[in-house]
């Protein structure tokens, strides 16, 4: 029996502006430039204090 994945997965942290230009729009448009920009992974959000301090995204590449 073959045990090798099927795929790959790449983790990668988004760089957000610094807080003093941290506008909700630039964040928020982040955000959808990152989900838009994956084809199989996922995107986390990490949140403190009510606002977006970090975005993670992992993609999962296809080896089939």
């Amino acid at each position: 029996m073959n045990n090798r994945p099927n795929s790959i997965k790449v983790k990668r942290n988004i760089d957000l502006p610094d807080s003093s230009e941290n506008s909700n729009n630039s964040v928020i448009d982040k955000l959808f430039a990152t989900v838009r920009s994956i084809r199989h992974g996922t995107v986390q959000v990490h949140i403190q204090d009510g606002k977006i301090i970090q975005i993670d995204r992992t993609d999962k590449i296809r080896l089939r």
